[in-house]
């Protein structure tokens, strides 16, 4: 699906403000980046979760790719990665700061969340945090008129069902429609703030997915992964309706606004000083 952003503006959350007067009780940042490269992408997240202190307001990212792009967790192997083919077909590869496995990115909706971990929301540690971030998503998912169900795996069977490909194996509080996982998201924390990033697939990604992994069927990957697209929700929503959905959960169900800001100077040039870290596997 063509990614497109130009029918996009803020003001078309106003609604929210008036519907929830007098319900809101914070206002959260809000940042857009439109077809960022692997290395941008992630050195944003990282300068956002450096930068963020306690009593910090919270900042939802959402952001495109401008290329497909494999984003894989910090310690997971490569050799299950067809790296031939993704160098001949224009695939990049590249390692996030958080963990788990691997992510295609590119024709999907990406997202970051950054706040602080001694704040009365998000203090109860990593696994309350993915469960009160995935409200939203629920709700999300809910209002495209589909059936989500809230997975909850213990550490043992997630271990003994273990996938090079993130989307296979669903984590605890990840969400799944019709069995087969939507979104998968990974989380890292300081000692004063988290990060949790994740992506819903737009597109079927089933088909490079199968050639990106030497291991790893078709048949294997329907069983267990869905897209948007094969939920048929792109005959009815374009990206942009999908984008403003998402904002608009977030602030339904957190009871926020969102105040869009763009990157200052500084912030800039941070990330081209934290691109340094992120460097494309060759």
């Amino acid at each position: 699906m063509k990614q497109s952003w130009e029918n996009w503006s803020p003001l078309t959350l106003n609604g929210f403000e008036e519907k929830n007067k007098g319900k809101v009780t914070e206002v959260w940042h809000l940042i857009e980046d439109e077809r960022q490269s692997a290395r941008f992408n992630m050195a944003a997240d990282q300068v956002l979760l450096n930068r963020q202190s306690c009593g910090d307001a919270p900042t939802l990212r959402i952001y495109t790719w401008n290329q497909a792009t494999v984003s894989l967790g910090k310690n997971q192997r490569l050799d299950h990665i067809d790296r031939e083919w993704c160098r001949e077909n224009g695939v990049s590869l590249i390692r996030r700061s958080t963990g788990g496995q691997a992510v295609l990115h590119g024709g999907d909706l990406t997202y970051s969340l950054v706040g602080d971990v001694q704040s009365t929301r998000f203090s109860g540690g990593i696994l309350q945090i993915y469960q009160t971030i995935s409200q939203s998503f629920f709700h999300f998912f809910q209002n495209l008129g589909l059936s989500p169900q809230l997975q909850s795996h213990s550490r043992r069977t997630r271990v003994a069902q273990a996938s090079q490909v993130c989307f296979i194996v669903p984590a605890a509080f990840e969400i799944l429609i019709d069995g087969r996982k939507i979104i998968g998201s990974a989380q890292r924390q300081t000692s004063t703030a988290f990060l949790q990033h994740g992506t819903i697939p737009l597109d079927d990604q089933i088909p490079l997915l199968s050639r990106i992994f030497k291991d790893t069927s078709s048949e294997v990957l329907r069983a267990k992964v869905t897209s948007l697209e094969t939920l048929k929700i792109l005959d009815t929503y374009s990206q942009t309706d999908l984008w403003q959905r998402l904002l608009a959960s977030f602030q339904e169900v957190f009871q926020i606004n969102l105040k869009h800001r763009t990157w200052t100077s500084n912030e800039i040039q941070a990330i081209e000083q934290e691109k340094s870290e992120f460097q494309l596997i060759q």
